[in-house]
């Protein structure tokens, strides 16, 4: 018997929408485990099968997350479903996620197509490499489940032996690229991830997108373009990571990724914590961005 336990990583949420994630998710998993980053009281109803855990401070996403897996292993969870705060399960998105899981034995983990209400997109997150590029692939009716380099995070479905074998979420990349490395360190071991059609999650770009001659650009605050290149050229300094992907991934940090920092007043901000990543990644810095480097930055993005 399946006994499925979501995690839903917050932080700064916005509690109607957080309200919503939660009751969307009520009716399909055994628990629900929300891990805080941030020393709030609890924000959360208290009731049976709905967790609160605070970190007390922002320990980063990886960190959120392993400790809701520590906790889930704890419930005598069989499998956890990653979510964002701002994420929201259509009905039967676990169904359909725990279906597709079963018929695929080699899989590390499945995740759903995504909508994105605001603007009327619905946007694949399921990523292939093509040569040197990254290029998303679209799921059908008659494709339902295709195979994928990577998934993001939110919506993930992921058997909890798993994480005995792959091992639980890098703690030391703080936030951008957790779930990409965690995606290749499972396919390098012989896993397999696959992307599901027929499970939709609605997620709100919100003011954090652009769409500009039919591409969306995700805008960041400037802290967060800090972690994704300091993250990327971390990445890029592992040996066992495909040449093919760290390739790819710099045409895209070089010039999508860029391209929406400058899109936005805080260009120079964008521009200066960009640099101070790349510098850091060259170093070889990671975890939590040093304080002096942070003082006047707005984390939230």
């Amino acid at each position: 018997m399946e006994q499925i336990a979501a995690i839903i990583v917050s932080y700064k949420p916005v509690l109607p929408q957080l309200a919503r994630s939660i009751a969307a998710l009520r009716p399909q998993v055994a628990e629900i485990i929300v891990v805080n980053n941030g020393n709030e009281p609890r924000f959360v109803p208290e009731e049976a099968g709905i967790h609160f855990l605070s970190l007390g401070e922002n320990r980063g996403i990886a960190k959120a997350q392993n400790e809701g897996i520590e906790l889930a292993e704890q419930l005598n969870a069989s499998h956890v479903l990653l979510m964002d705060q701002d994420s929201i399960a259509d009905d039967g998105m676990v169904v359909c996620l725990l279906a597709a899981l079963k018929d695929k034995p080699d899989a590390a983990c499945v995740g759903p197509r995504y909508m994105d209400d605001q603007h009327g997109l619905d946007i694949t997150p399921f990523v292939r490499l093509s040569g040197i590029l990254s290029k998303r692939i679209h799921s059908s009716p008659d494709d339902p489940v295709v195979e994928v380099d990577q998934l993001i995070a939110s919506g993930s479905l992921i058997p909890m032996d798993i994480f005995q074998r792959v091992g639980k979420m890098r703690e030391d990349l703080f936030i951008d690229y957790v779930d990409i490395e965690w995606c290749f360190r499972a396919r390098n071991l012989g896993y397999r991830c696959y992307g599901v059609h027929d499970a939709v999650m609605r997620h709100s770009l919100g003011n954090r997108a652009i769409v500009l001659l039919g591409l969306v650009f995700t805008i960041h605050g400037p802290i967060r373009y800090y972690y994704r290149y300091r993250n990327a050229i971390l990445l890029f300094r592992e040996k066992w990571i495909r040449s093919s992907w760290k390739v790819a991934c710099f045409i895209y940090i070089s010039t999508k990724v860029l391209v929406g920092a400058l899109l936005v007043k805080e260009r120079f901000q964008n521009l200066k914590m960009i640099f101070r990543g790349v510098v850091d990644g060259l170093k070889g810095a990671s975890g939590k961005i040093p304080e002096r480097q942070d003082s006047n930055i707005n984390f939230v993005s």
